[in-house]
């Protein structure tokens, strides 16, 4: 097994664990307060992993638009402002436009690898599928 696929089955390894922990937890902690039956049961995995899965999915789509460049802007504010407070003397003189700002953050970051964000929104997506199982269970 090469280095990349051994590297992806840990990643989705340690988000099922992840996935499993918390969906089993947010159960656990309803069935000690309402009880456990077979209708409890189906209904506490359902918000589990429906939370878990909603989680995932709205990490990875952030993750998602961070590494396609969404929060470039806000994060040039942040330099800006970082930069004019601190005690340079020749502050004013060496301040970078937002182009310059945006041309080395992409190159900075052109090498990544984004492949995990993927892994993270598929995972999600997989959680939220499951909990829809339990909901048609449920009912």
């Amino acid at each position: 097994m090469n280095e990349k696929r051994k590297s992806a089955l840990v990643q989705y390894l340690v988000l099922a664990v992840i996935v499993l922990l918390v969906a089993f937890g947010i159960a656990w902690y309803e069935i000690s307060q309402y009880g456990s039956n077979y209708v409890n049961w189906m209904r506490f995995l359902c918000d589990g992993f429906f939370v878990v899965g909603i989680m995932l999915l709205c990490f990875g789509a952030m993750v998602w638009i961070s590494q396609a460049g969404g929060f470039h802007a806000l994060s040039y504010l942040f330099c800006t402002v970082g930069y004019m407070f601190t005690a340079n003397k020749n502050r004013f003189n060496k301040r970078k436009n937002f182009y310059e700002y945006k041309v080395e953050k992409e190159a900075k970051e052109s090498g990544k690898d984004k492949s995990l964000q993927r892994r993270i929104l598929i995972t999600g997506a997989v959680s939220f599928g499951i909990s829809l199982v339990f909901l048609v269970l449920f009912y």
